[in-house]
C-alpha cells in the first residue's frame, strides 16, 4: 500500500528545500561530532593501576645520609628559654606584656577606651594611671616585674 501525496508545486518545492537543508545539517553535525571524540580527555588511571620501571635508578640516592636517628638539635619551638611575661590589668583586662615592649601596643591589643593622638605624649590624650600613678601611656614601656594596673582617668 503506497501513500499518495499530492500538493501544490511551490509548497512541494520549500517543502523539500526545508528537507534537503536539515538533513545537511545533520550530515555536517555527524561529520564534525564523531572526530571530535578523539579530543575528549581520558579519565585518569588510578596510581597503583599502572606501574613505572626505575630499573634501579633511585637505589643509592639517600646512601650517604643517616636517617636512623633524627637531628634534635633543630626541634622547633619545643624547647629554649621561655620569654619573661608580665600580667597587665589594662581597664579590668587580663593581658600579658613582653618586658620593654611599648604600653600602648599593649593597650590597644586589650582594646581599652584610652584613646591616643600624638604618639610622642606631648598632647596627654592617653594619659592614664598607671599602678596608680599619672603616666601617658604612649611613652611608657612594659617594666621587668609585675603586675601592673592601667585605669583610664575619668
Amino acid at each position: 500500500r503506497g501513500v499518495l501525496v499530492v500538493c501544490h508545486a511551490s509548497v512541494c518545492s520549500s517543502f523539500s528545500a526545508a528537507m534537503f537543508r536539515i538533513s545537511l545539517l545533520l550530515a555536517l553535525v555527524v561529520a564534525f561530532v564523531g572526530p571530535s571524540a578523539a579530543f575528549v580527555p581520558k579519565a585518569p588511571t588510578p596510581v597503583g593501576a599502572r606501574r613505572v620501571q626505575l630499573n634501579g635508578f633511585f637505589d643509592k640516592a639517600f646512601a650517604n645520609e643517616e636517617i636512623s636517628t633524627p637531628d634534635r638539635t633543630a626541634s622547633g619551638l619545643t624547647g629554649g628559654t621561655p620569654t619573661p611575661s608580665v600580667e597587665i590589668d589594662v581597664c579590668g583586662k587580663k593581658v600579658k606584656g613582653i618586658p620593654g615592649q611599648q604600653m600602648r601596643v599593649v593597650v590597644q591589643a586589650a582594646r581599652a577606651p584610652i584613646k591616643f593622638d600624638c604618639g610622642d605624649g606631648k598632647c596627654g590624650t592617653c594619659e592614664s594611671l598607671v599602678n596608680g600613678r599619672k603616666t601617658r601611656v604612649c611613652k611608657f614601656a612594659v617594666p621587668k616585674k609585675g603586675p601592673v594596673k592601667i585605669e583610664k582617668i575619668r
